[in-house]
């Protein structure tokens, strides 16, 4: 495997994907691209015969994690030197992580994120921390810096627990 591409949700983060997939067929290289259910109408987009696509369908979200952890573990064990490019969406960071974390093991992944929209969105804010290179629609896009961005993060997480901690007391 040369490439991973991951992209779910909506056709904003497939389409781009697909577009990828079918520019790189002239390099013969093999490509897995990781979508879920979302994007299985797309697949017909796809022209290129190295690619193997890879449908995550859970509609839970632990259970997608834990089935991405097994199978991109597999690929990036069997692989050196592999391209994971995510596209956005949930579904993105799972392998994105996994291609950084198997660098320690001397693996020599690169990671890319492509971000489409002005605004990073929150899978894509948690992948730059993972990634080597981002590309974006809007070249004027500033991003701060990765410390304040986790700060950022984690801010919105600590809010939805509280939200959610506050909305069990109403219901009580």
């Amino acid at each position: 495997i040369n490439y991973i591409i991951i992209a779910g949700s909506s056709g904003g983060h497939i389409l781009p994907a697909i577009s990828l997939i079918n520019n790189l067929s002239d390099t013969k290289k093999k490509i897995v691209f990781i979508t879920n259910a979302e994007g299985l109408k797309f697949i017909p987009l796809i022209n290129n015969e190295d690619c193997i696509v890879k449908v995550f369908e859970q509609s839970n979200k632990i259970k997608i994690i834990f089935s991405q952890f097994t199978n991109c573990s597999h690929y990036f064990l069997k692989n050196k030197n592999v391209k994971v490019i995510g596209f956005g969406g949930f579904l993105s960071v799972m392998p994105i992580f996994l291609g950084r974390l198997f660098n320690f093991i001397l693996k020599h992944n690169l990671i890319y994120i492509h971000e489409q929209n002005m605004i990073y969105g929150l899978a894509n804010k948690i992948n730059y921390f993972f990634t080597n290179y981002s590309f974006i629609s809007f070249p004027r896009t500033k991003l701060k810096k990765k410390k304040y961005m986790l700060v950022i993060i984690l801010k919105k997480i600590l809010n939805l627990i509280i939200l959610n901690s506050q909305e069990r007391l109403k219901f009580f």
